[in-house]
């Protein structure tokens, strides 16, 4: 199980923003697509894009803290020859050291230490259940479903991908919404339990 950190560190990214082109909501909060329409971007990476997630650590069924994170696409830069997006979120309120940008299999990720690093396939877009590759921290990422129904404070969304790394349990990872983004994230650590869940999109 990965600490913390990580988990933050690639949460930091993404959660990244959500347009609604392509969607339709009924009126009570789902928001809903057919399974067969594929965006153009599972998320939007543009400056200023922000959104805002509920954090929550419970230990067993005990709540011990919750409070809203807001995150957002601080700015853009050309590094090796393509934009990439820079994210900064609230809970340490310094921008990472990862940046992103969208490629042809999806959103990528770099994370500047030293020069010889490499770009990897954080989230592959578009994607099919059963789907394996390596993730930028050397980890193996797979696609559980492309039909998840989630359910967070800002809505009921239909057709999500769920995202997880191959030696988690099956009801952990992370779920976005193509052309919406990050909708929700949960992980355990022995008896803690972390989410991130989708509050309000702020779209520029």
């Amino acid at each position: 199980m990965k600490s913390i950190s990580p988990i933050i560190v690639f949460l930091v990214m993404f959660l990244a923003v959500f347009v609604f082109y392509g969607c339709d909501s009924d009126g009570d909060g789902t928001v809903a697509g057919p399974q067969d329409t594929i965006e153009a971007e599972i998320m939007s990476l543009k400056a200023g894009n922000m959104w805002i997630h509920e954090f929550r650590h419970l230990f067993g069924d005990t709540l011990i803290f919750e409070f809203p994170d807001s995150m957002i696409i601080d700015s853009t830069c050309l590094l090796r020859g393509n934009e990439w997006c820079v994210l900064r979120e609230q809970l340490d309120q310094v921008a990472s050291l990862n940046f992103y940008r969208q490629a042809e299999d999806g959103i990528r990720m770099l994370h500047i230490l030293h020069e010889d690093t490499t770009e990897g396939l954080f989230f592959k877009y578009p994607v099919e259940q059963g789907d394996v590759w390596i993730a930028p921290n050397g980890e193996w990422l797979t696609c559980l479903s492309t039909t998840a129904t989630v359910i967070v404070p800002f809505g009921t969304y239909e057709n999500c991908i769920h995202f997880s790394y191959v030696n988690d349990d099956d009801d952990e990872g992370m779920w976005l919404k193509p052309g919406i983004g990050w909708i929700k994230s949960m992980w355990r650590e022995g008896d803690h339990t972390f989410w991130f869940s989708l509050q309000e999109l702020l779209v520029n």
